[in-house]
């Protein structure tokens, strides 16, 4: 199985559907993911790996204990990355 610990995942079905989340941890086919703010670091939502897509790395340094504000600081700068223009043309 992957490692997505790390990566910034966006959420392909459930009501969170669209979002972007930081992955805190990979157990097995599962991974537990918060993001910062609806979903604390504390209470990681679980979920199947075949639900989530990968987006870009964190960059956050100490992945299982990341404070709320750093994992809202690193999606909210996945967020505003993915919504640049491309500039290849």
């Amino acid at each position: 199985m992957k490692d997505f610990s790390g990566k910034i995942v966006v959420s392909l079905c459930g009501n969170d559907r669209g979002r972007l989340f930081a992955v805190l941890s990979t157990e097995g086919e599962y991974v537990y993911y918060a993001d910062g703010r609806t979903r604390k670091a504390e209470n990681p939502k679980k979920k199947k790996l075949k639900h989530i897509k990968a987006v870009c790395e964190s960059g956050l340094a100490d992945i299982p204990n990341a404070s709320n504000g750093a994992i809202r600081k690193a999606v909210r700068a996945a967020g505003s990355a993915a919504n640049q223009p491309c500039s290849d043309k």
